[in-house]
């Protein structure tokens, strides 16, 4: 877009009017066309874009498939700045629930203060699915957080370096539900997480 910026500029200094208007006229084309993009390339774009305005990493989304409650759970995965260049550290961690919803808030929250803490934050299942529903709720609650305590912390802390004395648990909502069973259940001698925030 600079480039055709620069070419109208150089248009308009040189004084050569019969190319004006045809150059204005295709710019304003082109840049009025660029807003109409099919949707999942404007998607793309803006995802593209936020990825880009981090100082860490946006990993991306993966899935895992619980053999507890049979669900594909989507996740995705935030990285400090420092993750990549400080391979001896690990690091606090807090997992999110209703990640479709709440990755990028906390995400961004964190980014900005340029702290050194993973974010790990959960979907509620497949889209359109509201699994939050059922597993945010009791009784099927408890089987939720045994697919969280036996599948999905082991498979997350085998994977990055996450300090497991420096764990955090955040849910809103049904998700506050869930959060503060797991507070209730927890062994309170040895926590899995040293935060809860409903």
């Amino acid at each position: 877009m600079q480039h055709v910026i620069k070419s109208i500029w150089l248009v308009i200094v040189s004084g050569n009017r019969s190319l004006m208007f045809p150059v204005v006229l295709m710019a304003s084309l082109f840049i009025s066309g660029c807003h109409h993009l099919p949707k999942e390339h404007q998607n793309e774009v803006t995802e593209m874009r936020w990825e880009n305005s981090l100082n860490g990493e946006y990993v991306g989304k993966s899935i895992l498939k619980s053999k507890i409650t049979s669900i594909a759970y989507p996740y995705h995965i935030y990285l400090p700045a420092s993750y990549q260049q400080d391979i001896d550290k690990h690091y606090s961690v807090i997992y999110v629930l209703d990640g479709q919803w709440n990755f990028k808030t906390i995400a961004n929250s964190i980014d900005g203060e340029n702290r050194d803490i993973i974010v790990v934050a959960i979907e509620e299942g497949p889209e359109g699915s509201d699994r939050r529903a059922i597993d945010y709720r009791l009784p099927r609650a408890i089987t939720y957080l045994e697919f969280f305590r036996q599948e999905f912390l082991p498979f997350i802390e085998s994977t990055y370096r996450i300090d497991s004395d420096d764990r955090s648990f955040q849910g809103v909502s049904f998700g506050g539900i869930v959060t503060t069973v797991l507070m209730l259940v927890d062994d309170h001698q040895q926590p899995l997480f040293k935060n809860y925030i409903a």
